[in-house]
């Protein structure tokens, strides 16, 4: 197992402490949140602690890696490159995505204020799971079409 999938039961990095895997990807380490799964999409905090991303949501948004599913374990969210297993509701290839009620998933549904900037699909999802490409994504809460 890749590094970037540990769940340390106590802190290991400093949080926010970001490392880059051989293909070019690069993650975040952040305090953990209740029900966190991997490949939930986060939006995290200056002080680094994970919430999984909801409608509504400011800051900067990252894809965790492992279930780091407790305010008391740490682990890794990439911010940056291809991941293969973001949690998305039922999306096409090539498409920007948004934010949903639903905690943890993203979907194509185009809803104003919503959009998750830096970040798209690479393909149609299978089964919740879509391969997308991440560029330091973030969310604002404003519309911007």
């Amino acid at each position: 197992m890749a590094w970037y999938n540990d769940v340390d039961a106590s802190k290991k990095f400093r949080l926010g402490t970001r490392k880059t895997d051989v293909a070019g990807n690069v993650y975040t380490y952040l305090s953990g949140v209740g029900s966190l799964a991997a490949g939930d999409w986060v939006a995290f905090d200056e002080a680094y602690g994970a919430t999984r991303l909801i409608a509504d949501e400011v800051g900067p948004v990252a894809i965790a890696m492992g279930a780091f599913d407790a305010t008391t374990e740490y682990g890794w969210a990439q911010i940056y490159g291809v991941n293969t297993i973001a949690n998305t509701d039922t999306v096409a290839a090539d498409v920007g995505l948004y934010t949903r009620a639903s905690a943890g998933q993203a979907s194509d549904s185009d809803v104003a204020g919503e959009a998750i900037v830096g970040a798209f699909t690479m393909a149609a999802d299978a089964s919740g799971v879509a391969t997308v490409f991440l560029n330091y994504p973030h969310v604002g809460n404003r519309a911007i079409d």
